[in-house]
């Protein structure tokens, strides 16, 4: 039986996106169960989100630490790749 306390979100990390279970309902209880700093910037989607806002089955997150440079711009352009391989497979599977 699957546990209703455990959602799968896309994370983007090391360049790449990987599923992860979280247990994390908001942003800030995402903070914690990955250690994500508190002046880290959290995107959820393309929007850069703040602690209180509230996590979904499926979501696209990526976070960044202040002192890095271009971590958002990478994520982007993932985030719009991963997006136009999903419109490409829909748009092959309607035929």
């Amino acid at each position: 039986m699957a546990n209703s306390n455990v959602i799968t979100i896309n994370l983007f990390a090391d360049n790449a996106w990987v599923s992860k279970e979280i247990t994390a309902r908001t942003v800030g209880q995402l903070r914690v169960e990955l250690n994500i700093p508190s002046d880290a910037a959290v995107m959820v989607g393309s929007t850069q989100r703040t602690d209180s806002h509230e996590l979904q089955e499926g979501d696209n997150v990526a976070y960044a630490l202040s002192n890095k440079t271009g971590g958002f711009d990478t994520y982007l352009v993932a985030l719009e790749r991963k997006e136009l391989e999903f419109v490409i497979k829909l748009h092959q599977a309607r035929g």
